[in-house]
């Protein structure tokens, strides 16, 4: 008699299990039908824009052989030559080394070279770094360099 109580209690414990887990699985699924029915859904078209987006200013740091360095505000969609004849170019500006059509973006620093400067671009920034012209190696090889002489360079 003590062995079928035993397995009432098992039978009952495990129903009971059942339906609790059955319970909670039925609340969970109720809570989250409810919470999707809050959301709503908005839908954009990418090829329209926001009103208060198309006129939006940017700022770009413009320096080098440049008249007027600084920071100026321009629109989105200009480019970059915009923002150099604002800074005004030196006459010894040399504009062929920077990408004069391209897109500003917002914070970027604009580095005008001057003559006898290379515009080399690094991590997004464009900079300018010095043409260094060596003298040639003398005839039959390469001279011997005393380290403790040598320039830094």
């Amino acid at each position: 008699m003590d062995n079928i109580d035993k397995r009432y209690l098992t039978a009952g414990s495990l129903i009971l299990l059942v339906l609790v887990f059955m319970a909670g699985f039925k609340y969970a699924e109720f809570r989250y039908r409810d919470s999707a029915e809050k959301l709503e859904i908005i839908e954009v078209n990418p090829a329209e824009k926001p009103e208060h987006l198309e006129d939006s200013l940017i700022q770009v740091y413009v320096c080098g052989e440049v008249k007027k360095p600084g920071v100026y505000q321009l629109k989105e969609n200009e480019r970059v030559y915009q923002a150099v004849e604002m800074a005004g170019p030196e006459d010894k500006a040399d504009l062929r080394l920077i990408d004069m059509a391209r897109p500003l973006v917002d914070g970027e620093s604009i580095v005008v070279p001057g003559e006898g400067e290379l515009a080399v671009e690094v991590a997004g920034m464009q900079t300018t770094s010095q043409l260094r012209v060596s003298s040639p190696a003398p005839p039959g090889g390469s001279a011997k360099v005393n380290i403790n002489k040598a320039p830094a360079s």
